[in-house]
């Protein structure tokens, strides 16, 4: 393999790697968006309950 073979493969690897992190990026950002959604529903219902207003169960 050619010194040009070689530095196109380490690119294309790195390339990968990159893409690849970034989808574990979106990933995390999405289960991270997902358990605030549920502490702040969780939040909501406790302060509904502690006032003694209905909670909503959708």
């Amino acid at each position: 393999m050619t010194p040009e073979q070689q530095a196109e493969k380490i690119k294309e690897i790195y390339d990968e790697a990159i893409r690849k992190l970034d989808e574990i990026g979106h990933e995390r950002q999405e289960i991270i968006k997902a358990y605030i959604a549920k502490l702040e529903s969780q939040k909501i219902d406790a302060i509904r309950a502690s006032l003694g207003l209905p909670i909503n169960n959708d």
